[in-house]
């Protein structure tokens, strides 16, 4: 009898883990979303929006773990992989609803077509950042200094920082200090921005690093991708709590809603050489830049079927959610019953 009680436990522990995961997604998704609609220029950042970084094919990617720049060890030898050269910085981009796109309205993106991570603002070290593409695959001091070759910006020894009078001061792309968040965003027109990191402070503090994994609703491809990124990510930590998410674009508000456990979306989006950052197939589009020239904003999709608070198709996933964890609890406490039975069998033969 003790063996079917500790059975019993184990299965109904195991019930409830699932059940705190979907808890913890749901927390997530309304912490975002609220960071999101009232995020405002200010210097603190988790106060500022969502920080998001998307895929750029800059990261692992020799290990198939685009959510990590490559290590120090990893970059110390001989054969070193070529990312290496970027290692040292993260480009990220901060979003939030009081900055759209002219036209449309979207969310300003450095891609429509890839998902990313969602960072932890508490695990989060800036460096610098941009009112707009930084161009920062061209600039050295990890991302926060004169473009190669700038000898005006490399003479005057301030690495071309915003706080310079005079020309080289240009506020489209110079860039602003770690405690300059919110002239950054002050300065920031119906663009997408860039947030460099620390690539050495998120390493450390990994998997705490990622709040969540996101991909870009009624893509295909890019969900795929996020996927395949996604379980690379719990293979490497398998109790992470990061849950995996959807971005809704063109929504008016609360743009983040759980994906569901399976492939939600089976048509791509069309890429052509307007929306492909290099004039590249598909699976090469963002290939060359990181914050450097994402896609182009009229890139065009299939039309998320969502309401004014943007979440797309939310109630049909969180019945599927819910529906899943149901017959997960249900299916364990029928089993443990059946061994419960089994068990007084035998007691009393």
């Amino acid at each position: 009898m003790f063996t079917s009680a500790v059975v019993l436990v184990g299965c109904l522990l195991a019930s409830s883990t699932t059940i705190s995961l979907a808890d913890h997604a749901d927390d997530v998704v309304n912490t975002l979303n609220k960071r999101f609609n009232e995020g405002r220029p200010t210097d603190d950042l988790s106060q500022a929006g969502v920080l998001m970084h998307q895929w750029d094919n800059l990261g692992a990617e020799d290990y198939d773990e685009s959510w990590r720049p490559y290590t120090a060890q990893e970059c110390s030898n001989a054969s070193a992989h070529a990312n290496c050269q970027y290692a040292d910085r993260i480009s990220c981009l901060l979003i939030n609803n009081q900055v759209r796109s002219p036209g449309d309205g979207r969310i300003p993106l450095y891609t429509y077509t890839r998902g990313g991570t969602i960072e932890d603002p508490d695990n989060t070290q800036v460096t610098c950042s941009y009112s707009e593409d930084g161009g920062t695959m061209d600039r050295g001091n990890a991302g926060c200094g004169c473009h190669h070759g700038d000898d005006e910006c490399e003479s005057l020894g301030d690495n071309d920082s915003c706080a310079l009078e005079g020309p080289v001061a240009d506020l489209s792309v110079c860039w602003w200090g770690p405690d300059d968040l919110q002239k950054m965003m002050d300065n920031q027109k119906s663009v997408y921005n860039e947030v460099v990191i620390s690539s050495s402070t998120y390493l450390e503090d990994l998997p705490q690093s990622i709040e969540a994994f996101f991909f870009i609703a009624n893509d295909s491809l890019g969900e795929t991708e996020t996927r395949t990124q996604y379980g690379t990510f719990k293979a490497a930590y398998p109790d992470a709590e990061a849950p995996l998410l959807v971005l809704d674009y063109e929504a008016k508000e609360n743009p983040f809603f759980k994906a569901t456990n399976h492939q939600m979306y089976t048509t791509p989006k069309p890429t052509t050489a307007a929306n492909s950052p290099t004039g590249a197939s598909s699976s090469t589009a963002a290939s060359a830049t990181t914050q450097s020239g994402g896609d182009d904003e009229s890139s065009t999709t299939t039309t998320v079927g969502n309401n004014d608070n943007g979440q797309a198709g939310a109630s049909s996933d969180a019945c599927s959610t819910v529906h899943h964890e149901v017959i997960v609890l249900v299916s364990a406490l029928l089993d443990c019953q059946v061994f419960l039975k089994y068990s007084a069998a035998v007691s009393r033969s």
